[in-house]
């Protein structure tokens, strides 16, 4: 009886085995794992733009830094632009045209982060008030 019961279970565990092909073999494994290798370098290539939010028409190196508001729990700056325009901006804000990142503001300076076309980080840029 456990040797028909055996025979049987053998059986079933030879049609799936066979079914679902050699795990072993390098051709099934790279024809499976090649898809996903290629959605992964397109969604590396695809890099979101980062807009600006605080004097997005203004180029960043037109932009004054008129002064630094420091509250118990926000810290500002201000920008002037070219035409006037003045702005406060927050740390994580980005600014200007080329969407420069306020990375930290100090009593006597803030700290901004440009971003690269390949979403790679630039040097940061200390500007003194």
């Amino acid at each position: 009886m456990y040797r028909k019961i055996t025979l049987l279970l053998l059986a079933c565990y030879g049609i799936t085995a066979l079914a679902k092909g050699d795990p072993f073999d390098k051709q099934q494994r790279t024809q499976e794992a090649a898809p996903v290798q290629q959605v992964a370098k397109s969604k590396a290539n695809l890099c979101p733009e980062k807009q600006a939010n605080i004097l997005p028409d203004s180029p960043f190196e037109q932009l004054t830094f008129i002064g630094i508001l420091l509250f118990k729990e926000k810290k500002q700056i201000l920008l002037q632009n070219k035409a006037g325009e003045v702005e406060s901006a927050t740390e994580q804000d980005l600014i200007g045209v080329e969407a420069y990142q306020l990375l930290s503001i100090n009593k006597s300076h803030a700290e901004f982060q440009p971003w690269k076309a390949d979403c790679s980080a630039g040097e940061i840029i200390k500007r003194k008030l």
